[in-house]
C-alpha cells in the first residue's frame, strides 16, 4: 500500500490489511439529523457524515449502521471554512483529518453545502454527476407556516404574509448557500472538492406595507398553535416590513405610573392567548410567567414574571381622538394621557429597545421630541420609529427631553406646546 494512501487511511480511521487501494462509492442513507455516505475502501468502509443544520446527531447510531464501522468522519460546517472531525464508534473525538487526506482516499470529494443536505438528492448522487439544483433547508421550521397557509383564505392579507414569510426564509437560506458555494469555489478548495449541489434561485416581490401590517395584525389575534409558531419563528426571517408589537419594553417594578397602567390591564387565560403574546414571551423558560394581560384600549399584550417585571409591547399608535393632555416621565418610561384620562405607553414602531428616553443628549431624547411634536398635532399619529432619529426636532422640545427629570414628572400640554413653538434656527 503506498505510504501516502496508507497515511491518509490512518488519519481517517480506516484499518485495512488489504494491499489493494480500490475505492468505489457505495450508497447514501438517512439518519436522524444527517445524511451518511459510504465508500468501500479495499476491505473496509469509510463513512462520511453530513449533519443537517440545527439537528442533533448520534455518532453511535451512525457508526452502527450496516455495515458497522469503528470510526466516523463528520463534516463540521459551523466554522467559516468547513472542517473534518474524526469520531470513534462511541462518539469520542479521535482527530481532525484534512480534506486533502480524504481526497487521497476517495478522489474528488462531493461537497454538499450546509443547507442543501437533502437525503433524496444525495441518495441519487453518483461520482461524476453534475451539481443538482436544490431548494435550501431554511433556518426555521416552515411546516407550521405551510399548514397555516392551507387554512387561511387565499389572497387574504394573513395568507399573503404567511406566503411571504416562507419565501423570505427560503431566499435567506439560498443567499447563505451561495456565499458558502462562492467561498468553496476558490482554487484551494477546487483542488479537492466538487460542489455537488447549488441553491434554487428564489425571489419574490415584497408585500405593500399596508397589506403586511394588516396581515400580521390578523395573525397576531389568532389563538392557535400554528399562528403562535409563526409569530415566534418569523422574527428570524421577516425583513420586508415591521410587525405590530415589535417595540418591546420592561416596566420597572418600582414605577408608580407603570403600576397604575398595569391596573387597567385585563387578564387572559394561557390557553386562550392570541399569538401576539409570543412577542413578549421571554425565550428563557426558567423565567416563570405569573400573569398574562392585555390592555383593553390598545390591545397590546403584557406578561408579568416571577421577578415582578412586566414586559409589554408598545402600541404602534394610540387608538383615541381625545387630545394629549399630559406626558408622565417615570423610570425612563414615557406615558401619554388623553383628555378622557386614559393612560397609554408612548407609541413606537419597529423591533427596537430603548428608542425613547430623556435626561441626556442623543438619539433617544431627539426621537422623543419628534414624537411629542407629532402627538400634539395628532394623538393618533404613528409611533416613534428608528427613522425619527434623522427627523428635525423642535429646539424647545429637545430642551424638555434632554432635561433630567425626577420620577413621576408630569408635563402639561400647555408646557409642551410652549416648548414646541421654539423651533430654533
Amino acid at each position: 500500500m503506498p505510504d501516502e494512501f496508507a497515511a491518509a487511511c490512518a488519519a481517517l480511521g480506516i484499518e485495512t490489511t488489504s494491499e489493494s487501494r480500490q475505492v468505489h462509492y457505495h450508497r447514501a442513507r438517512a439518519v436522524s439529523g444527517a445524511v451518511v455516505q459510504d465508500w468501500d475502501v479495499a476491505d473496509t468502509t469509510l463513512r462520511l457524515l453530513w449533519p443537517v443544520p440545527g439537528a442533533e446527531v448520534s455518532i453511535q447510531e451512525v457508526a452502527a449502521l450496516t455495515f458497522a464501522v469503528d470510526h466516523v468522519v463528520s463534516v463540521d460546517s459551523t466554522e467559516f471554512d468547513p472542517q473534518l472531525r474524526l469520531f470513534t464508534a462511541t462518539g469520542d473525538p479521535a482527530g481532525a483529518p484534512t480534506w486533502a487526506q480524504l481526497a487521497t482516499v476517495i478522489g474528488r470529494i462531493p461537497y454538499w453545502p450546509t443547507r442543501l443536505r437533502v437525503f433524496e438528492v444525495i441518495r441519487h448522487w453518483r461520482p461524476g454527476a453534475v451539481a443538482a439544483t436544490v431548494a435550501p433547508i431554511p433556518a426555521v421550521d416552515l411546516a407550521p407556516a405551510g399548514r397555516l397557509a392551507a387554512i387561511l383564505p387565499a389572497g387574504s392579507p394573513a395568507r399573503r404574509v404567511v406566503d411571504r414569510v416562507m419565501v423570505e426564509a427560503l431566499a435567506s437560506a439560498a443567499a447563505d448557500t451561495r456565499d458558502e458555494v462562492n467561498r468553496l469555489s476558490a482554487e484551494t478548495w477546487a483542488r479537492v472538492l466538487d460542489i455537488a449541489a447549488i441553491p434554487l434561485d428564489i425571489s419574490g416581490e415584497a408585500l405593500p406595507e399596508s397589506v403586511a401590517w394588516q396581515g400580521w395584525c390578523d395573525i397576531m389575534e389568532r389563538a392557535d398553535d400554528l399562528s403562535a409558531s409563526l409569530v415566534r419563528e418569523a422574527g428570524w426571517v421577516w425583513t420586508t416590513a415591521w410587525r405590530p408589537f415589535e417595540a418591546i419594553d420592561d416596566i420597572d417594578p418600582d414605577s408608580v405610573t407603570g403600576a397604575a397602567w398595569a391596573e387597567q390591564l385585563v387578564p387572559v387565560r394561557r390557553e386562550c392567548q392570541p399569538a401576539k403574546f409570543e412577542m413578549v414571551r421571554d425565550p428563557d423558560p426558567t423565567n416563570e410567567e405569573t400573569e398574562h394581560l392585555v390592555d383593553p384600549y390598545t390591545g397590546v399584550p403584557a406578561i408579568r414574571y416571577h421577578s415582578r417585571r412586566l414586559r409589554y409591547a408598545a402600541p404602534a399608535s394610540l387608538p383615541t381622538d381625545s387630545p394629549l393632555t399630559e406626558v408622565v416621565l417615570d423610570h425612563q418610561q414615557i406615558w401619554i394621557r388623553d383628555g378622557n384620562g386614559v393612560l397609554y405607553p408612548a407609541p413606537r414602531v419597529g423591533p427596537v429597545w430603548g428608542l425613547l428616553g430623556y435626561g441626556h443628549k442623543g438619539g433617544r431624547a431627539h426621537t422623543l421630541a419628534v414624537l411629542l411634536d407629532r402627538l400634539l398635532t395628532d394623538i393618533g399619529a404613528p409611533g416613534a420609529s428608528p427613522s425619527d432619529t434623522t427627523e428635525a426636532a423642535s429646539a424647545g422640545l429637545l430642551t424638555v427631553t434632554e432635561t433630567t427629570w425626577p420620577d413621576r414628572t408630569v408635563i402639561s400640554r400647555a408646557k409642551l406646546e410652549t416648548a414646541a413653538a421654539t423651533r430654533g434656527d
